[in-house]
C-alpha cells in the first residue's frame, strides 16, 4: 500500500512529538552526549518504521489536510498531538487498572534486585509506564482512530506488528531514560532558572517600566531583561549542589555552567546595547 499524503504528514509529526512526550522539548535544544542522542534516534526512527508497517496493514486514512504544511506547523501540531497524549497518560497511570500495572512491575523489580533505592525504584517505574502509555496514546491509539481497517491487528501479521513495535517501544523508552537519568537535574534547574527569568523581568517592568517612553522604556526593558537574567543566574547557581544526585555529577555540573555562562554572555551583550542607547538620549 502506497501512503498518502496525510498519512506522510503524521509520520513526520509522530516524529517531532515522541521529543515533546519524552522530553517536553526536542532533543538538540537538552545537550546530552552524542552517543546517548544518536542511540535515541537509532531506536526513534525504529519505531516510526514499524508505524510505517502499522499504518498501510490498517489502511491508515487521517482527515484531508487542505492547507500547507510545513516545519513551522509541524512542529506545533507535534507539541499539541504531544500534550493531549501527556494528558491522557495521566489519566491511565492514575486509573486502578494503571496503580495496578506499577504495583506488578514493582514487585518484579523487588525481586530481581538484592539491593535498592526504594524511592528512585518506584520515580523510575512510573515514568517508564508514564512513557510507554504517552507513546501507545501518540502513536497506535490515534493510529487506530484514524485507520479504515484497523481490526487486521488481531489478525497474525497484525500481532507480530504489535509485539514488535512494543519492544521497539521499551528499547526507545530505555535509551529515553538514559538521557534523562543523565539530565534530568540540569533539566530541573533550566526550568526553574528560565520561570525565575520571566517572573522576575516581568516584575521589573510593571514596577518600573509603565510610565517611561521612547529610549528611556527600551532601556529600563534592558535593565528588566539584566535584572531577570541575574536573578535566573543565582537560581541555577544554588542547583549545582544537586548535580550530585545525577548519574554523572561532572557532566551535570559542566552542563549547568554552560547555561550560567551563556545568561553572562547575555547580560555583557545587553549592557553593550544599554550603552548604545544612553548615547543617543
Amino acid at each position: 500500500m502506497k501512503l498518502n499524503k496525510e498519512t506522510k504528514i503524521r509520520i513526520l509529526e509522530d516524529f517531532y512529538a515522541i521529543d515533546y512526550v519524552l522530553f517536553g522539548r526536542k532533543l538538540k535544544d537538552i545537550k546530552v552526549d552524542k552517543s546517548l542522542s544518536e542511540e535515541y534516534l537509532y531506536h526513534k526512527g525504529a519505531v516510526m518504521s514499524i508505524m510505517m508497517e502499522m499504518m498501510k496493514l490498517v489502511d491508515h486514512l487521517p482527515d484531508p489536510i487542505l492547507e500547507s504544511v510545513n516545519k513551522k506547523n509541524l512542529l506545533k501540531l507535534s507539541r499539541q498531538s504531544a500534550r493531549m497524549a501527556r494528558e491522557n497518560c495521566k489519566k491511565l497511570v492514575s486509573c486502578q487498572e494503571g496503580q495496578k500495572s506499577i504495583k506488578r512491575e514493582l514487585k518484579e523489580s523487588f525481586q530481581s534486585k538484592k539491593s535498592i533505592n526504594l524511592e528512585k525504584v518506584v520515580q523510575e517505574k512510573i515514568r517508564e509506564k508514564s512513557y510507554r502509555l504517552a507513546l501507545d496514546n501518540l502513536l497506535v491509539a490515534r493510529t487506530i482512530s484514524e485507520s479504515v481497517n484497523y481490526k487486521k491487528l488481531n489478525e497474525f501479521e497484525g500481532k507480530l506488528i504489535e509485539d514488535a513495535y512494543k519492544i521497539l517501544r521499551d528499547q526507545l523508552v530505555e535509551s529515553a531514560m538514559s538521557i534523562m537519568n543523565e539530565a534530568f537535574e540540569v533539566f530541573k534547574a533550566v526550568d526553574i532558572g528560565a520561570g525565575v527569568l520571566n517572573m522576575e523581568r516581568s516584575k521589573y517592568k510593571k514596577s518600573k517600566c509603565m510610565d517611561l517612553s521612547g529610549v528611556q522604556k527600551k532601556i529600563c526593558k534592558n535593565n528588566a531583561d539584566i535584572y531577570g537574567l541575574k536573578r535566573a543566574i543565582s537560581s541555577m547557581s544554588s542547583s549545582l549542589s544537586k548535580c550530585k544526585n545525577s548519574s554523572n555529577p561532572q557532566k551535570c555540573s559542566e552542563r549547568l555552567n554552560k547555561w550560567i555562562k551563556s545568561y553572562k554572555t547575555s547580560i555583557i551583550k545587553i549592557q553593550n546595547n544599554i550603552r548604545i542607547l544612553k548615547s543617543k538620549v
